[in-house]
């Protein structure tokens, strides 16, 4: 069986490219960390999310130019108690440990008052204690009130009579307890509490191509660090994602901040983060620039997933996708490194499924997920978008499904619960979800008719009403997903009649005071393929109306990964395959490294750099843009979970041009290796997993791992 890791490792562009273990390593930074140590940082539960959601977009606004983040977003508790309790059959003979901690500690050990302190004057300050008189035979219970107001209080106890560990529960009220936020400690020196702790970095040198302008090769987002010469002085640095945009002296043009930094002979300066590929350096008279290099913010991770196939094309187009996601993986999943460099739910659902068949970095959209819920669902969906509501509800499934994180669902599920009824709130007599009066709908870049109840709209909602119902099920509240799942069934109903136009053969955009919109976009049909909305005839029109021009293509990478799923999960994953290769192909052949928020064929030079009517208004490296990881990983061989964490799997090799096509999937349990070539289809199978394969006669085999499996192709639709 070819190895879809060697196949594709030539194409890798990634400075930090690794396999087998996570790059950078963090191990110091205790959220990003992959391990456990006998002691762990508490938070409240969400609280050090929130902290860093909020520096993140502090930083982002002041950084970024042209930014606009609505919502209303969780804050971190500033009063948080956390309880552990531990039984001593004998008591030790000494009981000594260290406290580390962020705000004001009130300890109690048994009801006695073991320490009353300000805030340490430096994180790595541990308060020493000997516990030995406080504690008794049996049962002890420690109290630790922390408070703090302008950073979350947190916790970490090491020592050998008692830790912080998964055991200890957190409240804000004495009266709810409930399991902490637990960040693993590594036993290394502490220099900083978990939250003030940053990305870590790799270096990447700069080449000097022309006259003060250097090139880094691919698309970066880090700092910049200057070596130099001569006398003291100032260099300014202009950054870019293109030569043009670099190169640019017109203020109105800039989309990061132009930055001055001192610089001294034999000191080291660094600039503040931008994205970046070019950097065109402006020095003051007599100072020499002798040395420039980046240091990239990245999150931790291996390419544990891979696809390679007989195209090499198609099989580049994956590792520039892949690298796409790699750099919007910060501290939560943003949407592009230059701008808007923040969240939004909507990137989010599509970045859960490419981040599962590329790096399986669970903890990146366990943050996001949890902070990007609101505080006031009614009021404000998530992100002031009505759309994103939804993709928040899909990327909790979808993230539960691939990670196979169930735990994290029952902490998520009384969230789901109000997010489904606020949504309740939004629909009108008919059930439609109306567009909110103080939000925003999207759906995509591109001319849709919204002046009514909108068709994408309501087959988006289809599908959040689909997760939640499965998420109900997965938390064995059989009477909800009952519910849920008969809302989504009649909104389905109620779609495929109202919104259809047989004239035309498609759901036109909205209906105006019960009429047909004028208008009808790929949109509607798309999502209705996607939602299982359209009914066989509907489907096979829809098909004919996407492989066709009549109707304007969708206006970004983003909904194209949706008709691209469509397409091959309706039977044409050959056209999918082929507008991969010539929408991403298109960018590949204009220089990119990384994949853009949006893509005109027609445009040409710095046309392609413009977007919202600024010159470079574009991002070229856009999390939305990384659909490719998916549509070929995930589609080609129609490789998918049936249960969450792959426990579960089905493989339905799609019918394409390929001669051959090989995919690696990260799960829990091991990487799943697929390859597909003429009729025959070979498939490793780890162990604690259970493959669905279906055979020639049509009925389906299952396969318990470790298992090899060779049978002849039997092809999906």
């Amino acid at each position: 069986m070819r190895s879809a890791h060697r196949r594709s490792r030539q194409f890798a562009i990634d400075p930090a490219y690794s396999v087998t273990e996570r790059s950078p390593r963090a191990d110091a930074v205790a959220w990003l960390s992959s391990g456990s140590g006998k002691a762990s940082w508490l938070y409240g539960w969400g609280d050090l999310e929130a902290y860093l959601f909020a520096r993140l977009r502090q930083e982002a606004l002041s950084a970024s130019l042209n930014v606009m983040h609505p919502g209303r977003f969780r804050r971190f508790h500033n009063l948080v108690l956390f309880r552990g309790r531990k039984v001593f059959a004998e008591l030790p003979r000494q009981a000594r440990v260290a406290i580390y901690y962020s705000g004001s500690l009130h300890l109690t050990v048994n009801g006695r008052l073991a320490a009353h302190c300000a805030p340490p004057a430096a994180p790595g300050k541990a308060l020493v204690l000997n516990l030995r008189p406080f504690l008794r035979e049996g049962r002890n219970e420690v109290v630790a009130i922390l408070h703090r107001i302008d950073q979350p209080p947190a916790l970490l106890v090491t020592g050998k009579a008692l830790c912080t560990d998964e055991t200890w529960l957190a409240s804000h009220d004495w009266r709810q307890w409930e399991v902490p936020g637990l960040f693993p400690w590594a036993g290394q020196p502490i220099v900083s509490l978990p939250h003030q702790e940053r990305m870590p970095h790799v270096v990447v040198p700069a080449r000097l191509v022309g006259d003060n302008v250097y090139d880094f090769g691919v698309e970066l987002f880090g700092r910049v660090d200057v070596r130099a010469s001569g006398r003291t002085g100032a260099v300014t640095l202009h950054p870019g994602e293109s030569v043009g945009e670099a190169g640019s002296d017109d203020p109105a043009d800039l989309e990061q901040p132009l930055q001055t930094i001192s610089v001294a002979p034999g000191r080291r300066s660094l600039s503040d983060e931008a994205a970046f590929r070019y950097l065109r350096v402006e020095a003051a008279p007599g100072v020499r620039v002798r040395e420039l290099q980046a240091l990239v913010s990245l999150h931790p991770a291996a390419y544990r997933g891979a696809f390679a196939c007989s195209s090499e094309r198609l099989t580049k187009i994956w590792m520039h996708s892949a690298y796409t996601l790699r750099l919007c993986m910060q501290e939560f999943l943003l949407d592009g490194v230059k701008r808007d460099r923040l969240p939004w739910a909507g990137d989010l659902y599509l970045a859960t499924l490419c981040n599962a068949f590329s790096f399986a970095e669970g903890s990146v959209m366990r943050r996001s997920l949890t902070a990007l819920y609101g505080e006031d669902l009614v009021g404000l969906p998530i992100n002031g978008v009505d759309d994103y509501s939804l993709y928040w509800l899909m990327a909790l499934e979808a993230y539960v499904q691939y990670h196979g994180d169930t735990a994290f669902l029952r902490r998520q599920w009384p969230r789901v619960r109000a997010m489904v009824g606020a949504l309740r709130l939004w629909e009108d007599k008919d059930g439609f979800l109306r567009e909110g009066g103080n939000s925003w709908l999207f759906i995509d870049w591109a001319e849709i008719d919204k002046s009514g109840p909108v068709s994408s709209l309501q087959m988006i909602y289809v599908m959040a009403l689909q997760s939640a119902a499965r998420m109900a099920a997965l938390c064995e509240d059989g009477a909800v997903s009952a519910t849920w799942a008969a809302r989504s069934r009649r909104l389905q109903a109620v779609c495929r009649t109202r919104f259809w136009d047989p004239a035309r053969g498609g759901f036109v955009d909205c209906l105006k005071d019960g009429t047909h919109s004028d208008r009808m976009s790929r949109h509607g049909g798309i999502l209705a393929l996607l939602s299982g909305t359209a009914s066989r005839l509907q489907s096979r029109t829809i098909l004919t109306m996407l492989m066709g021009k009549a109707v304007p293509s969708v206006g970004t990478p983003y909904m194209r990964f949706f008709e691209g799923m469509a397409l091959a999960r309706a039977g044409r994953a050959a056209q999918m395959l082929d507008m991969v290769d010539q929408y991403w192909g298109g960018m590949l052949d204009e220089g990119a490294t990384t994949f853009w928020e949006a893509y005109d064929p027609g445009a040409v030079g710095n046309e392609h750099c413009a977007f919202y009517g600024r010159p470079f208004g574009k991002s070229l490296c856009h999390a939305w843009a990384s659909g490719p990881i998916a549509l070929l990983s995930g589609e080609v061989l129609g490789i998918r979970p049936l249960e969450p964490g792959w426990r579960r799997f089905a493989v339905s090799p799609r019918r394409t041009n390929l001669q051959w096509a090989c995919v690696s999937v990260p799960t829990p349990a091991g990487r799943i290796e697929a390859e597909r070539e003429g009729n025959r289809v070979a498939i490793r199978v780890p162990g604690g997993l259970t493959l669905k394969l279906a055979t020639a006669s049509g009925r389906h085999v299952w396969y318990k791992g470790p298992c090899a499996v060779t049978r002849k192709v039997v092809e999906g639709l």
